[in-house]
């Protein structure tokens, strides 16, 4: 089956890795939302269908599903804010202002940590009970940005890459 929006944004796709849950976000940058549907395997019929607001003209700059499709780790670019979106309530259960817009978002495999980079850094944040709590930081000295971040299905081990401005090579 397809699916299609009625309107232009920079689409995304995750999956479940038992494959019974998909997720897609468009930014629609007229309505100042990322909408994110929800869907079975089994139809384009979407099971949910939810507009975040992450401001006018903003775009998505981080998607990532958790491994299970409990829950999707979605952000925004203009104004940049993380945001922790439960797929069986289709809402937002948690929300971070981020300093800067960058491709280091990464979420565990039950959704229970996510992390983000940002100039010289990294923030990982864990669920404690039914809130998102920032339990690391990472500070890499030097003129240089968080590039890329995964973590590992149990939450318990993250690698991170950073580009160092000098000359780009050192990472």
């Amino acid at each position: 089956w397809t699916y299609g929006w009625d309107f232009a944004g920079t689409a995304h796709v995750g999956i479940s890795r038992d494959g019974q849950k998909i997720v897609a976000a468009v930014g629609n940058g007229v309505n100042g939302t990322a909408d994110v549907v929800v869907f079975s395997p089994a139809s384009n019929v979407p099971l949910s269908y939810t507009p975040i607001a992450i401001g006018a003209n903003n775009d998505i700059r981080g998607f990532d599903l958790s491994a299970d499709g409990s829950t999707l780790y979605v952000s925004s670019s203009g104004s940049p804010t993380a945001y922790i979106f439960d797929v069986a309530t289709a809402s937002v259960v948690f929300s971070q202002p981020l300093q800067a817009s960058f491709d280091s978002h990464a979420i565990s495999g039950d959704g229970k940590v996510f992390a983000f980079g940002n100039f010289g850094s990294m923030s990982v944040y864990e669920k404690t009970g039914t809130f998102y709590t920032n339990t690391h930081n990472q500070i890499v000295g030097g003129q240089c940005y968080c590039a890329m971040i995964d973590i590992s299905d149990d939450g318990k081990t993250i690698a991170s890459g950073y580009t160092f401005y000098s000359t780009y090579l050192p990472v």
